[in-house]
């Protein structure tokens, strides 16, 4: 950690002021260079669950389809499904799209067992963390 004055919690420059009312300050920060390490950790999470329940649902699926359920197998086609969602959402999250209120939605309904749970809770913490907020706060880069 260093001492310098302007540096905020974890070392990091503080996020800047909004623009004043009448507009003198057009120009806000924008998110260039990786996300900070709470939201790489939880993009990381969010694949690790995205792949244990993608597995997880699809081998359902397949197993209640040989059995002629009808019902759960469209139940696990439909858990698998939420859960590749999960995976994308996670890689947007990485690439600063503010996807945190549907990987919550999803993170609960793809956790219906308690292996992605213990998954899901740090991850839905990491991306709520301070650091995260203010990077998601900042503008997004412009595309090229």
């Amino acid at each position: 950690m260093t001492n310098d004055d302007n540096a905020g919690p974890y070392g990091m420059e503080p996020m800047p002021s909004p623009p004043d009312a009448d507009g003198s300050e057009s120009v806000l920060a924008s998110r260039s260079g990786p996300p900070p390490q709470p939201v790489a950790a939880a993009a990381k999470l969010w694949s690790i669950v995205a792949g244990v329940c993608t597995f997880a649902y699809g081998f359902a699926a397949f197993g209640a389809f040989a059995q002629g359920t009808d019902s759960l197998t469209v139940a696990a086609v439909a858990l698998t499904v939420v859960s590749l969602l999960c995976w994308r959402f996670g890689q947007d999250l990485r690439a600063g799209h503010d996807r945190r209120t549907a990987l919550a939605v999803f993170g609960i309904l793809a956790s219906l067992s308690l292996i992605p749970l213990v998954l899901v809770i740090p991850a839905l913490v990491l991306q709520y963390r301070p650091a995260s907020n203010r990077w998601f706060a900042m503008a997004p880069e412009p595309n090229p």
